[in-house]
């Protein structure tokens, strides 16, 4: 749950209504900037979120305006008692696209890392009976949150002005 006014807000994971799985995207402009830049800012900001960029990026083609990776994060899970162990990690893939003046990106295939294929967006469904009613509002919290910080921090990145170069007396 978020808390927005000392009200208690649902928080949900948006779905791709074609898919009916886990989805974010986005198309940002930012005019006057070339894709090969916005290209170079995107791969600033996988350096400075990803403790191992390498291992993230799966493809990367500057020419076709192109970055394709891989990466996940840790879960919690709370007991009765409200102590936190961990659940285990959801895993996503993303990619992220440029042309001149604008970028999309795509974060798909986000799921919960198990022996089978589970994506996040089954956390919401009440109905399964399967459901567990204290752990997956909380997975989705901390899912939602992630990304939500992950989109803003990449905009930032790629949508920062550089400094002006240093007039040359």
């Amino acid at each position: 749950m978020l808390w927005v006014g000392g009200v208690a807000v649902a928080q949900e994971i948006p779905v791709d209504e074609k898919t009916g799985k886990a989805y974010y995207d986005g198309v940002n402009q930012v005019p006057g900037r070339s894709a090969a830049e916005l290209y170079n800012k995107a791969m600033d900001w996988i350096d400075e979120q990803y403790v191992n960029p390498a291992g993230v990026v799966q493809s990367k083609d500057i020419d076709e305006g192109v970055i394709k990776g891989r990466a996940r994060f840790r879960i919690k899970k709370k007991d009765d008692k409200g102590n936190e162990a961990i659940a285990g990690f959801v895993g996503y893939d993303f990619t992220l696209t440029f042309k001149d003046g604008r970028y999309k990106y795509e974060l798909h295939s986000i799921r919960w890392e198990k022996a089978s294929y589970f994506d996040v967006s089954e956390w919401t469904n009440t109905e399964d009976n399967h459901y567990d009613p204290v752990n997956y509002p909380y997975f989705i919290e901390q899912t939602t949150e992630y990304f939500d910080g992950l989109i803003d921090s990449m905009k930032a990145k790629i949508e920062e002005k550089d400094d002006p170069p240093a007039e040359d007396w």
